[in-house]
Parts: structure tokens; C-alpha cells; sequence
């Protein structure tokens, strides 16, 4: 019985643009990332500065522990 023809098999990596961007922009500091984004702004017409108030996320990532625990009466009875 003749064996079959012996198959390679291998792995590679392959990185898109947009993980190369984020492995070079992610150790880098606040001043440095702001140069970054001023040099892309300037090189693509495209892109465009949002205010800051539409980059805060519209519902809060955390929220403070007493609005998270119920709300229980007094022990003397009286509303909290």
C-alpha cells in the first residue's frame, strides 16, 4: 500500500493596518499620541476633530456604590 504524499502544514501571522497602527501608538504618551493624531489630521482631510463632550461615553462606565445598593428605611422608620 504506497503512502500519500507528505502535506505541510504551517501557521502565519498576518497583521491588518489597523493592529500595526495600534502595536505603534499604544506605548506611547499623552503629548506623543496628541502629535500623532495632529500629523494623521493634517495628512487626511478626512478626518475631523469631535468636541469633547461627544467623546465622554453617554452612560457612566462606573457608577458610585450608594446608587448601586437599595435603598433601606431608617431604623427609626423615617424615609432615607
Amino acid at each position: 500500500m504506497a503512502m500519500p504524499p507528505a502535506t505541510q502544514q504551517g501557521q502565519r501571522l498576518v497583521m491588518s493596518p489597523l493592529l500595526q497602527q495600534t502595536i505603534q501608538v499604544l506605548p506611547l504618551s499623552t503629548p506623543e499620541l496628541e502629535q500623532v493624531v495632529l500629523k494623521e489630521s493634517v495628512e487626511n482631510p478626512l478626518l475631523e476633530e469631535m468636541p469633547e463632550e461627544r467623546l465622554r461615553p453617554r452612560f457612566p462606565l462606573s457608577r458610585p456604590a450608594d446608587r448601586l445598593l437599595p435603598r433601606l428605611p431608617r431604623a427609626d422608620g423615617r424615609p432615607v
